[in-house]
C-alpha cells in the first residue's frame, strides 16, 4: 500500500490540494494524506514558523472537503496528528486513519487515544530504536523512517523493518521513506514492505518545504506499479543487497527531540 503524503506541499490552495488527490489517485495510491495543524498551537520558540505554517494549515471544512474529493476519488483520507485536541473534528469529517509521526511515536496517551476512539493508527519511527516505542496493539501501520532531510540511500537501514515486524507482528510494516527518487522505496517493497509512505508534489521542487523529498506524479505511478508487481518481478528490477544497519545520528535524535516541543 503506499501513502502519498500531500503534506504542505499545497500551499494552502485548495484548488492545487484537489488536483493533488485526483493525480495521487490516478496514480495509483492506496492513501491520500494531509496534515492538521494550526499555527497557533505553536510552542514558544517556533514563532519563525508561524507565517508558514498559518498559510498552509486547512481548517474543520477545509479537511471535510479534503474527505469529499477522496471519495470522489476512491482513494482513503489520512491526516498526520499531533494531539488529541481535535479527534472529535476529524471523526465528524469522516477520518479513519490518522498517522503518528516520529516526533511523537513514543507518546502511548497520543497513540492510545486515537486507537480507543476507534481510529486505524499508523506512526513513523525516526530517530528512536524499535525498543523505545511502546508495543501497543492494534496498531494499523509501523514505519521505519530516518527523518533527516533527504536520506542518503546507503544510510536507509531497510533491515530495521525486520526488526519492527517481529516487535509488531500484527501491523503492516513499511517505510516513510526522505530519500530522493525511488531506488529505497522500490528495495523496501522488494524486502516486503506493506506500506511505503512518500511525499507527493505536483510543484517544483524548490516551491514547498518539503519538495527536496518530494516525488512527481510520474515518479508516484511508477512506485504503485511497482508495488503491484509480484515479487519476482520486483527482484528483476530491483535485486535486494545486504543494507547495512547504522546506529542512530545524534543530529537525527536532537532533531525529534526538537520537534517534539512544537505543539502544545
Amino acid at each position: 500500500m503506499i501513502i502519498a503524503e500531500l503534506c504542505q506541499n499545497h500551499n494552502g490552495d485548495m484548488e492545487l490540494l484537489q488536483e493533488m488527490v485526483a493525480k495521487a489517485a490516478q496514480s495509483g495510491a492506496h492513501f491520500a494524506k494531509i496534515q492538521t495543524f494550526f499555527a497557533e498551537d505553536l510552542q514558544d520558540g517556533w514563532g519563525d514558523q508561524f507565517e508558514r505554517m498559518k498559510q498552509n494549515e486547512l481548517n474543520f471544512d477545509q479537511h471535510e472537503q479534503f474527505v469529499k474529493w477522496c471519495r470522489k476519488f476512491k482513494i482513503i483520507p489520512m491526516t498526520s496528528v499531533y494531539t488529541t485536541r481535535y479527534a472529535q473534528q476529524l471523526y465528524n469529517c469522516g477520518f479513519e486513519h490518522v498517522k503518528i509521526g516520529s516526533a511523537q511515536c513514543t507518546d502511548t496517551s497520543l497513540i492510545l487515544s486515537y486507537i480507543t476512539a476507534g481510529f486505524k493508527v499508523t506512526i513513523s519511527t525516526g530517530g528512536h530504536s524499535e525498543k523505545e516505542i511502546p508495543k501497543l496493539a492494534p496498531l494499523f501501520g509501523v514505519l521505519h523512517c530516518v527523518s533527516q532531510y533527504p536520506t542518503d540511500e546507503d544510510k536507509a537501514d531497510l533491515i530495521r523493518m525486520v526488526k519492527l515486524r517481529k516487535w509488531f507482528p500484527t501491523a503492516n510494516v513499511g517505510l516513510s521513506d526522505h530519500s530522493q527518487g525511488l531506488k529505497v522505496s522500490k528495495l523496501a517493497l522488494t524486502m516486503g514492505a506493506q506500506l511505503v509512505e512518500r511525499h507527493f508534489s505536483l510543484l517544483p521542487r524548490e516551491m514547498t518545504k518539503d519538495g527536496v523529498v518530494s516525488i512527481n506524479a510520474e515518479e508516484l505511478t511508477d512506485l504503485c506499479r511497482f508495488e503491484r508487481l509480484p515479487t519476482t518481478e520486483k527482484l528483476k528490477e530491483e535485486p535486494s543487497f545486504g543494507m547495512i544497519v547504522y546506529p542512530k545520528e545524534e543530529s537525527e535524535i536532537e532533531l525529534i527531540k526538537k520537534y517534539k516541543t512544537r505543539f502544545r
